[in-house]
């Protein structure tokens, strides 16, 4: 919900609250959950299948099951982020935290377990995700006094299959 969200930036910026922790109290998980919501009654009246991708919280989850339970084709992706960072990410010291600058942001510890939950009964069909090779130096550091300047995205696809094995497979 773009208009939701850049009316909180807009608060946070106008508070003075201008470092990377500002980025995910601009997106909570509940306008995630009704973005999903929304586009999923959209198929619904089109009576089309929907692909949901960077799914990343339990209440969102919630509106792919009861759209499951109405009958619709949905597909879900999840991705090596939301299944192995959390938000404590965002509490690092300095300007650190702008690293880990992606959209959705990462979510609350509940939420990473019950998408490992939902992973491990099938109702999330793929992982993946886009790898965004932002330099922190000069690129990421555009961002350094205004947290929604921060390049959104982390890199990391010579390392997804290492750390999706590792966790979701070996252990």
């Amino acid at each position: 919900n773009a208009g939701v969200i850049d009316g909180m930036i807009a608060e946070r910026k106008a508070a003075g609250e201008l470092g990377p922790s500002s980025h995910p109290l601009t997106r909570p998980p509940y306008l995630e959950a009704e973005a999903v919501s929304r586009l999923l009654r959209i198929a619904q009246a089109a009576d089309a299948p929907v692909v949901i991708v960077h799914l990343t919280n339990r209440e969102a989850l919630r509106e792919v099951a009861a759209a499951r339970k109405r009958g619709q084709k949905v597909y879900v992706e999840t991705c090596p982020q939301y299944l192995l960072l959390d938000e404590s990410c965002y509490s690092l010291p300095g300007f650190e935290s702008a690293k880990y600058v992606f959209s959705p942001p990462a979510r609350p510890l509940e939420d990473q377990q019950a998408l490992w939950q939902a992973l491990e009964r099938g109702d999330i069909d793929t992982l993946g995700t886009d790898h965004c090779s932002f330099d922190f130096h000069g690129v990421k550091e555009l961002g350094k006094d205004d947290f929604s300047k921060i390049p959104n995205g982390l890199p990391g696809v010579e390392h997804r299959p290492a750390l999706l094995y590792t966790h979701a497979v070996a252990s």
